[in-house]
């Protein structure tokens, strides 16, 4: 009965358009895509399609911790590359659709290095700049004697 009224309001959105120039393409659009909601029939009858569905609606939670846990590594990431890379000249993988100027073109640039695509250029390009990765240990070496520091005083 659902399909029947799917296929006569679709014909009938089809006339209107035909014969007038009142236009009810995506009201058309929207009904067909209702025709989606057949699915959820099949989940009842289907005991391992609904099994697989709810073990799915299970598993959301938790994939939703380890994906903002995801986007909080690449957050800090980004702001170590906004303040390393921020002033790159740019070159050949360091251009206008990846760079470190703003928050949301270096979440981008790692997005794109973490899928491996140029990465190893653009490791170069950030490597050619001549910026002092003494300045980086010496922050990463600073970083570990605060926390040896903090964690050891007993």
């Amino acid at each position: 009965m659902f399909d029947f009224f799917v296929v006569i309001t679709t014909d009938v959105g089809i006339l209107i358009n035909f014969v007038t120039t009142f236009s009810l393409g995506s009201v058309a659009l929207v009904i067909r895509t209702l025709r989606i909601l057949r699915i959820l029939r099949l989940i009842k009858k289907a005991k391992t399609l609904k099994l697989l569905i709810d073990t799915l609606m299970f598993i959301m939670p938790g994939l939703a911790n380890i994906m903002l846990l995801l986007f909080l590594a690449f957050f800090i990431f980004t702001a170590l590359g906004i303040s390393l890379f921020g002033a790159l000249i740019w070159n050949d993988q360091i251009n206008v659709d990846a760079n470190f100027l703003t928050l949301g073109h270096g979440l981008l640039t790692l997005l794109r290095g973490s899928t491996g695509e140029s990465w190893p250029q653009i490791m170069w390009d950030c490597a050619e700049t001549g910026y002092d990765y003494k300045t980086v240990l010496m922050m990463a070496g600073n970083f570990a004697a605060a926390r040896h520091w903090c964690y050891d005083q007993t």
